[in-house]
């Protein structure tokens, strides 16, 4: 029976406390612990009432203190496996007190709190419920022995584990794998090769609870020369393969190659062509030009992706799952499968093709007349290189006329918009492709007429489409830039070098909306993104939109769903554009390796912190660092030679030559 005064002992959060009761209240004791809290006890709660009695905090910590030393060095005592036995004899539930008296000889509270200490903390031999306690069965224990061992080794592993992380983490060199972490290192590579979902993936959560599981695994495997990088392992990373799933590849079963069967507008009469790289299969857009007395008629015309990407459907959902095509050094991972994105869709010469076709017509100043959108189909009569349209345009031959007008329009288009406030940064783009396990690195410089020609239509393109959809309340996704902060803001209306200092201080990240605002990098008032459609998804659901108010038909999105599917593809094209530059990036320092050791080279300063130099080796712009130096100055030019150079660990190390 429970009195006033009474000291007793009950479990909270399974830790046995000591209280005293102060009152009675209806069914439950008002009680304070050992550390001064009021708490609440029903009878049920209450495990043990020792024969004390405490009338204060002090008296109860006095006397508490000194039981549980007493009892403390009595449970040490106790023989757990006799206890046991004796218990599973028995067969059935025990009062503590009965308990007791059967193991001990003299009972006193020091006794009964020694046995309570035990049959409440061994949770492998005992069980409790009620107040009554009892054996487990001899299979129940040998179990419970077998996940305690199991728990007690995957702490032991954790610790290993986050011990061995963090210093690989930090390593600028190959680490070895300890032998007892062998099995862990063969779970985290199921895991990342192989999707597994294994201890490693929830021991990554309780390693580095801030970073991505995979993100884990692929610095643990990196760095212990478990994956390269270079190679397609990097694909992992963003769960991608060059293959496409087994539901994309029937799907392509359904469909067939356009047969021009249908009521749209034919342009196989104009003269076309397109520009690209020689090896690009993914032929997004086409050019052709029209000379009449007083206008010229310029064609752009955009591989209709939409026509045979069902939304939806098996291949719309993997090319949402990809973002767009990557450029792997090693070769393209295309967003759709190549039969349609580089045949059926593709801009090919020769075959008949459907189309997305931007009809404009232009006065003798260049300035834009009419514009129109029309679903088309379209012959193209020839594919030409960036550099074989160089070579037209400066050197004459067929196509001459039109790429020297292409040339002019692109001028003057740029022109215009540098007048309406555009800041034009020019870059060298570096081109890695990988054969037979050698780099090669191209650098394209900034400037060229046929690359400025091709980006002027396209930009134009975008600008058209995103002014009509805003003008006929088309819901579209639209691309804004603020204006840029100081210092940036003085280079508005300018082409500057990407090596300018500060060009980029006080630049403001593009933007998506639902309503049309200006982009002040661009110089444009309007503008969106529709002239991609077999490498980015966002354009293809831009076309998706535009085709179906060409066709009159109900629009695929709302404007909501809109946004929503868009803000999807920009983050997972956001995520997998990391997997091409760790994969572009290994090959750069790879390729400058694989060069004579004491090659000098030009490199430009382009960032300084308190430990290093930033510089941009010339002429393809590979990043690299030297050591921390006062005089030197922003965009200054110098010489360097190599140091150190570690693909595997992005470690790209110069001198100065002095």
């Amino acid at each position: 029976m429970v009195s006033i005064s009474n000291i007793v002992l009950f479990t909270d959060q399974q830790q046995l406390k000591y209280a005293f009761i102060q009152a009675e209240k209806g069914n439950k004791f008002l009680a304070q612990d050992e550390n001064g809290k009021q708490t609440k006890l029903a009878d049920k709660q209450i495990l043990l009432i020792l024969s004390k009695q405490a009338n204060s905090l002090e008296h109860l910590q006095d006397i508490s203190n000194s039981l549980k030393k007493d009892a403390a060095m009595l449970r040490k005592t106790i023989d757990v496996s006799l206890l046991w036995e004796m218990l599973a004899e028995d067969e059935s539930e025990m009062e503590l007190l009965d308990i007791a008296e059967l193991y001990f000889s003299d009972i006193a509270d020091k006794e009964k709190i020694a046995l309570l200490m035990l049959l409440v903390g061994d949770q492998i031999h005992f069980r409790s419920k009620n107040k009554l306690y009892a054996a487990r069965s001899a299979e129940q224990v040998k179990a419970l022995k077998e996940a305690e061992q199991k728990k007690i080794a995957k702490e032991r592993l954790v610790k290993q584990a986050s011990r061995f992380y963090r210093a690989v983490k930090t390593a600028s060199k190959m680490i070895d794998v300890p032998e007892e972490l062998e099995r862990f290192m063969q779970e985290v590579e199921d895991f990342y090769f192989k999707n597994m979902k294994n201890d490693a993936r929830i021991l990554f959560t309780k390693i580095d609870p801030d970073e991505d599981a995979l993100e884990c695994a692929y610095v643990l495997l990196m760095k212990t020369g478990r994956l390269s990088p270079g190679s397609d392992d990097v694909l992992s990373l963003g769960r991608l393969k060059r293959e496409f799933p087994k539901e994309a590849v029937e799907a392509l079963n359904g469909l067939k190659a356009y047969d021009g069967a249908d009521d749209r507008e034919d342009f196989s009469d104009r003269i076309s062509f397109s520009i690209d790289d020689p090896e690009t299969r993914e032929v997004d857009d086409v050019l052709s030009v029209r000379f009449y007395d007083d206008y010229t008629e310029v064609g752009i015309y955009i591989a209709d992706a939409a026509s045979y990407v069902i939304q939806d459907g098996a291949i719309d959902q993997e090319a949402l799952r990809r973002g767009a095509t990557l450029y792997m050094p090693q070769g393209a991972i295309l967003m759709i499968p190549d039969q349609v994105s580089c045949d059926y869709a593709s801009l090919n010469t020769e075959s008949l093709k459907p189309c997305f076709a931007f009809i404009l017509k232009f006065d003798n100043e260049f300035n834009l007349l009419e514009h129109r959108l029309a679903l088309g189909k379209m012959r193209v009569h020839h594919r030409l290189s960036y550099e074989e349209a160089d070579e037209i345009i400066e050197n004459g031959g067929e196509l001459a006329d039109a790429l020297r007008y292409l040339d002019q329009l692109a001028k003057a288009r740029l022109q215009q918009r540098l007048g309406q406030g555009a800041m034009i940064i020019q870059r060298v783009e570096t081109k890695v492709r990988v054969k037979e396990g050698r780099a090669n690195v191209q650098a394209i410089p900034p400037g060229t007429a046929a690359r400025d020609l091709v980006g002027e239509c396209m930009i134009l393109a975008n600008y058209i489409t995103a002014k009509v959809a805003d003008e006929k309340d088309i819901p579209l996704s639209y691309r804004s830039q603020p204006k840029p902060d100081d210092p940036a803001r003085k280079y508005l209306g300018q082409i500057v070098n990407e090596h300018t200092p500060n060009v980029f201080r006080g630049m403001k990240k593009s933007q998506l909306s639902l309503s049309a605002k200006p982009h002040t990098g661009l110089g444009l008032s309007h503008y969106t993104q529709i002239t991609s459609p077999l490498r980015r998804y966002g354009d293809l659901v831009m076309q998706r939109q535009l085709s179906a108010w060409l066709k009159g038909e109900e629009l695929p999105y709302t404007v909501q769903g809109l946004m929503e599917v868009i803000g999807n593809a920009e983050f997972t094209e956001r995520e997998n554009r990391k997997l091409e530059r760790i994969s572009t990036r290994f090959w750069e320092i790879q390729y400058l390796a694989d060069q004579d050791p004491a090659k000098e080279y030009d490199a430009i300063i382009v960032g300084k912190n308190p430990n290093a130099v930033q510089v941009s080796i010339q002429p393809w712009g590979i990043r690299g660092k030297i050591p921390i130096q006062e005089k030197i100055s922003m965009g200054a030019m110098i010489q360097v030679k190599a140091k150190k150079l570690d693909p595997q660990f992005n470690i790209a190390r110069f001198e100065q030559i002095v």
